[in-house]
């Protein structure tokens, strides 16, 4: 899954920009959160410090199947 945002700012350009990805694998309860480098503008950060793995509780993991399903 993909998740969008709009610029904050009032002027300039208005089209949406790749916030981050959230991967979902099949048969275990982990996720991979990749936050996009485009929505850090104050400097430049290693992909490798951009990408999360974590267990998330049923509740959260059933909402998330929801959505793709």
């Amino acid at each position: 899954m993909v998740a969008y945002k709009y610029p904050v700012s009032r002027f300039g350009e208005k089209e949406l920009e790749e916030n981050n990805t959230i991967t979902l694998y099949e048969n275990i309860n982990i996720i991979k959160m990749t936050v996009a480098e485009e929505s850090i503008k104050a400097f430049s950060i290693p992909e490798e410090f951009l990408t999360f793995y974590y267990e998330p509780s049923e509740e959260e993991m059933s909402f998330y199947r929801s959505l793709v399903e």
